[in-house]
């Protein structure tokens, strides 16, 4: 009788410690399995953060209707596009181009068609430039255009020709052919200054 209640004691406690080395496991890959959970969580918040980041990086660094670089940002490029040069001996053709009679689209067409124009210029102006430098707007019906890859100044010009010409063509916009003026003023690095 006594080895019956041992052996049916020593059973029961074998099965209280199955149960609980049972649990142990189970708890221990619960755990595992949160912490992988959490990981996998805590990766996927870091790259919502970080492309968040760079989003705020490029709303600040960029004019939102055109999309080009804004002020803040054509100060940046153009700093470092003067080291360049002053380094290296080259040019830097800076143009600055204002829209004419602007205004009057916006009264007679409105703002938003205003607007779409002011997009459609940055497009071209983005596909004109991206082989020799960047454009930026400054505001408004204000643009600059840097050249920063010149070593004569037969570069430079023939670029303002290019601007101006490419101007000369009509716009598209919303299914409307336009012709916008375009007055231009440069400035060449070294030549007109050094700063």
């Amino acid at each position: 009788q006594m080895k019956r209640k041992t052996l049916f004691v020593t059973a029961a406690i074998a099965l209280v410690v199955a149960f609980i080395v049972g649990t142990l496991v189970y708890q221990s890959r619960k755990a595992d399995s949160a912490q992988a959970l959490a990981r996998q969580y805590h990766g996927q918040l870091e790259a919502k953060v970080e492309e968040r980041t760079r989003q705020l990086q490029h709303l600040a660094e960029h004019d939102p209707l055109t999309r080009l670089p804004n002020r803040r940002q054509l100060l940046a490029q153009l700093n470092n596009a003067l080291a360049r040069a002053a380094a290296s001996g080259g040019l830097v053709g800076v143009y600055f181009l204002d829209l004419d009679h602007f205004k009057n689209i916006n009264d007679s067409m409105g703002h938003v068609f205003g607007d779409r124009v002011l997009q459609t210029i940055g497009d071209r102006l983005r596909g004109i430039t991206k082989e020799f430098g960047l454009s930026a707007r400054l505001g408004g019906d204000e643009f600059t255009v840097v050249y920063e890859r010149a070593t004569q100044m037969e570069e430079i010009q023939f670029a303002g020709q290019a601007l101006v010409s490419a101007f000369q063509q009509p716009l598209l916009v919303d299914g409307r052919e336009l012709v916008i003026g375009l007055s231009v003023g440069a400035s060449v690095f070294p030549e007109h200054g050094r700063d």
